[in-house]
């Protein structure tokens, strides 16, 4: 879930692959930390003994916990962008895309009821799912271009490079974590 919330400021620097060098660094930062991610949100969440499917991501955590933190992130860290409804929504898309991609790539191809694959059941195949994923992100961020590109500059990069250095950053997300895992459904 980390990932999914730091997804909206990954994606305000994806146009790095287009312009400034300072997008650039940015978007490398933010990949760089991928993995980190990854790893505080299984301990945040699975390792809590929570279900994190997509049917959770939908009905409980894009409303409940990943609207509020990137809500907190945007007015501590960019509140100088102006963001309106619509594009607050479309920042929210990226992490729908996120989880999209997830159940393309690592759910069993096939399996019924896909949106109930508890990504969160077999540590192993959550970190062979991490690593896919974090190939797809450029894509990822291709598909939501128009917004990003919309929504970066350099002055932009640099704010979204220091939220990631920021450790009340990761701590709204580590409490957006927890109270997720307060109230989950636990697997069985």
């Amino acid at each position: 879930m980390k990932a999914t919330i730091l997804l909206s400021f990954l994606a305000a620097s994806a146009q790095a692959f287009i312009l400034s060098p300072t997008c650039v660094r940015t978007y490398n930062k933010a990949v760089s930390k991928f993995d980190e991610w990854v790893q505080d949100a299984a301990g945040h969440i699975c390792h809590q003994g929570c279900v994190f499917t997509a049917e959770t991501y939908h009905d409980t955590i894009r409303a409940n916990h990943l609207r509020p933190a990137v809500q907190k992130g945007l007015e501590r860290h960019l509140a100088r962008l102006k963001v309106s409804e619509d594009e607050f929504e479309q920042m929210l898309q990226f992490a729908d895309t996120y989880i999209e991609t997830m159940l393309e790539q690592c759910a069993p191809a096939g399996a019924a009821e896909r949106e109930r694959f508890d990504f969160c059941n077999d540590p192993q195949a959550l970190d062979a799912c991490a690593v896919k994923m974090k190939t797809r992100l450029p894509s990822m961020c291709w598909k939501h271009k128009s917004f990003i590109l919309a929504h970066s500059d350099n002055e932009t990069c640099r704010d979204i490079s220091a939220a990631l250095d920021e450790p009340l950053v990761w701590r709204l997300m580590e409490e957006e974590m927890d109270a997720y895992a307060a109230t989950c459904p636990i697997r069985k």
